[in-house]
């Protein structure tokens, strides 16, 4: 298992190091330029449904490092527990 780990540290820094050279490339009106991006709708759909889910586990991983116990990120579980758009009948 070290080993898996050691492999992934070596990717992340191989990865981080591509991301930062691309950056480095850009300018403020790389920032601020708007562009249309086109994708099939399955594609699209799923990278939202990634995207979310990656905040999701940042506000998990906040809050916990702020000592704070997390309540459950899950859609489902979390609008019923907190009465926001959960409809309580059966379908």
């Amino acid at each position: 298992m070290r080993a898996y780990f050691q492999m992934f540290a070596g990717y992340n820094a191989w990865a981080n190091h591509r991301l930062h050279a691309a950056c480095a490339l850009l300018d403020e009106a790389d920032y601020k330029a708007q562009r249309e991006i086109t994708a099939r709708r399955v594609i699209a759909v799923a990278h939202m449904f990634n995207h979310q889910t990656h905040h999701r586990g940042q506000v998990h991983g906040l809050l916990s490092q702020a000592g704070i116990d997390p309540p459950s990120l899950d859609l489902p579980v979390f609008q019923k527990a907190s009465g926001l758009g959960f409809i309580d009948r059966e379908c």
